[in-house]
């Protein structure tokens, strides 16, 4: 599960921030919702996806002292 702050790669609008982790009643069924936001986005748009949804893809990103042990993933010996 991700936190409020979380920043994650998100489909097609790439990395996004999550804004707020709410409930939504959608046709009597209410449902946690991940509300979040493209970093890079000029028209302010919002997005909300289910918390539990296995159809959508997100995925986090790399924190800096992760980065660095994959910064050199093909590190050959001569």
């Amino acid at each position: 599960m991700y936190n409020i702050g979380d920043l994650i790669i998100y489909s097609a609008h790439g990395i996004c921030k999550i804004d707020d982790i709410c409930e939504k009643t959608i046709s009597g069924s209410t449902i946690m919702y991940y509300v979040l936001h493209p970093v890079e986005n000029s028209k302010h748009l919002t997005i909300s996806i289910p918390v539990k949804n296995d159809k959508v893809i997100m995925l986090d990103l790399l924190k800096k002292r992760k980065r660095k042990n994959y910064s050199n993933p093909l590190k050959f010996r001569v």
